[in-house]
């Protein structure tokens, strides 16, 4: 079996291998809510009273790009439409004193911060200190979000993005892409790639992909969220949990990844609990790279992933006993009848 698809700010499928390309452009443009950040903090002095009308300047560090807002009366400002992931440097320019705060990461959605401005009273230094806080946001569901840092650095026997998300505490899983959230049925999670659903319309797949396999590369995902439950009306399509997955997009470095992945019958035991174990014949290979940088430095990017999934398992079906003792000549009476009726031959059981 060959797995492939690709996609160019949508998805396609093809008959060889994967394909995900994204540019990106750091301009003012109006982001879904499940594939962006926002960020709200409130600005403090030492005594605990806001700062209103500090200059907050917020530079994604990747690219360069920034974003500007000034707090109001009660020291709070909000941003929103910014990229996933970090880290960010905040910059914070007022009466009261400066503040930077470095390292900052972002996850989908919204993002709390607050920052407090100390004065020295007997030297002329500012001391600022930072503190980012989880906060509560009434379009925030419950879950976890993941970085690709968290992806990457788990270990996979099959390179399957099931095997992080289950370190969400509720979060189940059985096998290979299937994952219960909240002890829903695995068939009603939903799965979100860049604020698009990628699920089984039918529920006829017992997993929480419509494919036999993850629809993406775990090289090409940037962040993944599990959503148990989400209050946000911009959120839905689903009745169970949300996968939410955003995928990458390119920096001003040039950054790549070349990976390799097989599986084979011989890697598996022979004898279990004192029992000769038959392990049929088959072989997985999953190999591809990835590819991100600028096109035009601090405005345009670009990131390309390529990733190729092959398989193939003997079967055996002339025994009685893997046919749940049907003789097998019944194959060759159905397609006797088929022949004669609609002149097709199907070729008897293989």
């Amino acid at each position: 079996m060959n797995k492939t698809f690709a996609s160019f700010g949508l998805s396609a499928v093809m008959s060889a291998s994967t394909i995900a390309l994204t540019l990106a452009a750091t301009t003012g443009v109006a982001h879904a809510q499940l594939t962006s950040s926002a960020i709200s903090g409130t600005i403090t002095d030492g005594n605990g009273n806001a700062v209103s009308g500090a200059n907050v300047t917020i530079l994604f560090g990747p690219t360069g790009s920034t974003r500007t807002a000034t707090t109001s009366g009660n020291g709070v400002f909000f941003v929103s439409g910014l990229r996933v992931g970090g880290p960010y440097t905040i910059t914070v320019s007022s009466s009261a004193g400066n503040l930077v705060e470095n390292n900052v990461r972002l996850t989908p959605s919204s993002n709390n911060i607050r920052l407090s401005i100390v004065s020295a009273q007997d030297e002329d230094v500012v001391v600022a200190v930072g503190q980012q806080s989880s906060g509560a946001d009434i379009g925030d569901g419950v879950g976890t979000a993941f970085s690709e840092d968290d992806i990457l650095n788990n270990a996979s026997t099959n390179r399957d993005l099931i095997g992080t998300l289950v370190r969400d505490p509720l979060s189940n899983s059985s096998g290979e892409g299937i994952l219960s959230i909240a002890g829903a049925n695995p068939r009603f999670t939903g799965l979100a790639i860049d604020g698009s659903l990628q699920g089984d319309d039918f529920g006829l797949s017992s997993s929480a992909y419509a494919t036999q396999r993850s629809p993406i590369s775990l090289d090409a995902i940037e962040s993944a969220s599990v959503v148990a439950s989400e209050y946000d009306p911009a959120v839905s399509g689903f009745t169970g949990g949300l996968i939410n997955v955003v995928t990458k997009s390119g920096t001003n470095e040039l950054d790549g990844s070349l990976y390799y992945y097989r599986q084979e019958d011989s890697y598996f035991g022979s004898r279990a609990f004192n029992d000769d174990v038959d392990v049929p014949d088959f072989e997985e290979e999953e190999y591809g790279f990835s590819l991100g940088g600028p096109i035009i430095k601090d405005k345009l990017f670009f990131f390309v992933n390529y990733d190729k999934f092959e398989t193939g398992d003997a079967v055996e079906f002339s025994q009685s006993d893997i046919n749940n003792n049907v003789n097998p000549a019944l194959f060759d009476g159905i397609n006797d009848i088929v022949l004669d009726n609609y002149g097709f031959d199907l070729g008897g059981r293989p």
